[in-house]
């Protein structure tokens, strides 16, 4: 409840700033965290402002993949399971271009075993959901 509380005061203050990539990526947290207490009812609509910064801001964006990521878990706990694929593969196929622009094989690696990346592999790769 902190965290949120936290995340809520923040992404305010992003808004007033118009900080839009800070706040994506702040959103996605409030998302996810939302969805771990339970707390479903505010998370379909964090999930359509998240998915319209990542439409418009994908270029600025240092992690599009988690902006994907965020609104398919949002779907899948919905019971979309349709859409939360599609977004599912929106976030793999952003991750994988990022992975690709990494000069370096080592960093590759750790950059893919980072917590949000490695969740997007394991749902995509093995339907195992770890949000």
């Amino acid at each position: 409840e902190s965290a949120i509380r936290h995340l809520e005061a923040g992404t305010s203050l992003e808004r007033d700033l118009n900080e839009t990539v800070e706040l994506g990526e702040d959103l996605c947290e409030l998302a996810i965290a939302l969805l771990r207490c339970g707390r479903r009812e505010r998370a379909p609509v964090l999930a359509a402002e998240i998915l319209a910064l990542a439409e418009t801001s994908a270029q600025r964006l240092a992690h599009p993949q988690l902006l994907f990521w965020a609104v398919a878990a949002v779907r899948r706990a919905d019971g979309d399971d349709t859409g939360a694929r599609e977004l599912l593969l929106r976030a793999r196929t952003a991750l994988d271009n990022l992975e690709a622009a990494i000069p370096d094989s080592e960093s590759r690696i750790t950059f893919r075993r980072s917590r949000y990346n490695r969740a997007i592999d394991e749902a995509f790769d093995a339907d195992h959901w770890q949000i």
